[in-house]
């Protein structure tokens, strides 16, 4: 019979995926962001999920941000159905929407334009909207993109869902 020898390296590597391996691959955000935080709750997106623009300086005339939120919600509902019964959770677990605030007024693009976000996912029980603040219009893109990647579906209830609430992420230029 062979005799097996692991290095010592790959047996520790090992270790440490089976130990921490369930939280490192749920906050995998491309690109990685200046600064990330997150929680162990559980938000259901609601099936009327909505983008307001309370405090936004960004009049949208040309429809960028309404495309890149239809845009967000297309990636994140897929082809599933996503018709959950939202009266099983709890109302505070609900997150209604996310309310974009950009600072700039302007659409134009540039080399050197600000693309920076703030993304702010509340926990179950506080406010019903994420919030995401960026002083251009491309830096709300990017954070759209990012909420998306917090988003996964499911099967089992049949809702979309943001694991790991309260999530705070910052992107800077």
């Amino acid at each position: 019979m062979e005799k097996i020898e692991i290095p010592i390296c790959a047996f520790l590597l090992i270790q440490v995926a089976l130990v921490y391996g369930d939280h490192l691959h749920q906050a995998n955000i491309w690109p990685m962001p200046n600064f990330v935080s997150y929680g162990d709750k559980t938000l259901v997106i609601s099936n009327a999920f909505e983008l307001k623009t309370e405090g936004s300086k960004f009049g949208d005339a040309s429809e960028i941000l309404k495309d890149g939120f239809s845009r967000l919600m297309d990636i994140v509902k897929l082809d599933h159905v996503v018709d959950a019964n939202l009266s099983q959770f709890e109302q505070s677990a609900v997150l209604g929407g996310i309310n974009v605030a950009i600072a700039s007024p302007s659409s134009e693009l540039q080399y050197g334009v600000d693309e920076s976000y703030k993304l702010i996912v509340p926990s179950p029980g506080e406010q019903a909207y994420a919030r995401l603040e960026a002083p251009t219009v491309y830096g709300a893109l990017h954070g759209l993109q990012t909420f998306s990647q917090l988003c996964h579906f499911n099967y089992r209830t049949r809702a979309i869902e943001v694991k790991l609430a309260p999530w705070t992420i910052h992107r800077y230029a």
